[in-house]
């Protein structure tokens, strides 16, 4: 598979160009290039408009993209997700890693924005919770899909959200790792 699979005959341009390996360093690459990394609604977005061309379909639904949005997890079990904004790519691309996720020193973790999750909350996690609904929501995705939150650490961290199983299952991804990124023009 390479970018060519991921349009529609009928588009002129091409907005999508993906990259395979590393995640981190495909970041950097990726912003280099003026690209930004597709996030949850893009990605959802484009299943949609892809929805009746089968062949351009699969590529889409093979793919298990890491995405440009992002998830805090503090030592306490509360949790941030966080919207993609190149403010965040580029401190995720040029922060040092720790068993493949960002630290975050200091009081980073509460200087961060995004829909927030109290580790209390996190504790009675049942997707009918409105906090859930919250998080989809702050995506602008629908909530017709899993969440697979990361496990806590001793140390806050942040780290990309990914998809699986054709945008049915949002989790993470770590950065070290080689992986999917989409970027969009």
């Amino acid at each position: 598979m390479d970018s060519l699979d991921l349009h529609l005959e009928s588009e002129v341009v091409l907005p999508y160009k993906l990259y395979l390996g590393r995640v981190q360093e495909n970041l950097l690459q990726l912003l280099s290039e003026q690209r930004q990394p597709m996030g949850a609604w893009d990605f959802t977005q484009r299943l949609k408009e892809v929805e009746e061309d089968h062949e351009v379909l699969e590529p889409w639904n093979n793919i298990c993209p890491i995405l440009g949005d992002a998830i805090a997890i503090h030592p306490y079990g509360s949790v941030r997700i966080i919207r993609g904004n190149q403010r965040l790519w580029d401190y995720i691309a040029r922060s040092r890693l720790r068993e493949g996720v960002v630290e975050l020193l200091g009081k980073k973790y509460d200087t961060l924005g995004g829909a927030h999750i109290l580790g209390s909350q996190m504790l009675r996690y049942n997707r009918d919770e409105d906090d859930l609904r919250n998080v989809f929501s702050y995506l602008r995705i629908s909530p017709d899909r899993e969440i697979h939150f990361p496990a806590v650490r001793n140390y806050p961290y942040l780290t990309l959200l990914a998809f699986s199983n054709s945008g049915r299952i949002l989790g993470t991804s770590s950065l070290d790792e080689n992986a999917c990124l989409v970027g969009i023009k």
